[in-house]
């Protein structure tokens, strides 16, 4: 079972799914601009924010399979970070969204032999077992992290700093995810329109992910913001909301 909340007066369906710790309230700031235009449905990941913690006890095919079940598929789909990967994996599944956009998201966010562009496993391991001794405390540095992009971040993660949006178990499986999760493969399939926000105020996701993404998928593009980091929907929302009405715009041509 998904927690969604849909809201909005506009015709067309937009899709919102969170990141890693958070839950759907952390798009509330942007709402404002995405109402009048579209009917916004946001998302709980499994074990996030009210979405039961059993859902988050299988792998990503099994959370992109739930999201799926509990969203409209005729619909522009939007990941930031982690929620991008259980869209992208239920599109590379056979989804078929009017489009897909994929805010400060990787298709493999962890490095390996043959990719330079992700966060070292030791760091991901490391936040794994201080969950295990510290769950508050791993959460808060956590998204300490995150304000490192600049004073915006650090201001849009304020009402955020010791709120956790999630159970241990959702917040390892979680991490697990991104640990072991490469979709790399399975990009050429996604043939929908396709967007990749990215900022080099980013410390997680370099830009060269989402440019490596954008050149992998028939249909894929980069927007790219020198100021902007890892929330770029919180620091950047025009920024963000111009690159929905592109998509919207791709999607009916």
């Amino acid at each position: 079972m998904i927690f969604t909340r849909t809201e909005g007066q506009g015709s067309e369906p937009l899709v919102l799914v969170h990141g890693w710790g958070f839950d759907h309230t952390v798009f509330a700031p942007w709402l404002p601009a995405l109402t009048d235009r579209w009917r916004v449905t946001r998302v709980d990941l499994p074990g996030h924010g009210r979405s039961p913690a059993s859902g988050a006890a299988g792998g990503l095919t099994e959370w992109a399979a739930a999201i799926r079940r509990a969203i409209p598929e005729d619909a522009l789909w939007a990941g930031w970070s982690l929620g991008g990967l259980p869209l992208l994996q239920a599109v590379i599944d056979g989804a078929r969204p009017r489009a897909l956009l994929l805010l400060a998201a990787s298709p493999c966010f962890c490095q390996r032999p043959d990719w330079p562009h992700g966060v070292p496993a030791a760091d991901l391991d490391a936040m794994v077992h201080g969950l295990d001794a510290a769950p508050e405390a791993t959460v808060h540095r956590f998204r300490t992290l995150l304000g490192r992009g600049g004073v915006a971040d650090r201001r849009a993660l304020k009402p955020w700093r010791r709120r956790p949006s999630a159970s241990p178990g959702a917040l390892r499986a979680g991490l697990a995810l991104l640990r072991d999760t490469d979709l790399r493969a399975g990009l050429a399939r996604v043939d929908c329109p396709a967007c990749w926000l990215a900022g080099d105020g980013d410390p997680l996701i370099p830009r060269a992910a989402a440019a490596w993404g954008a050149r992998a998928m028939p249909r894929g593009e980069i927007a790219y913001h020198p100021r902007a980091g890892h929330l770029p929907f919180l620091t950047h929302p025009e920024w963000a909301t111009d690159a929905l009405q592109a998509l919207s715009r791709q999607s009916r041509s």
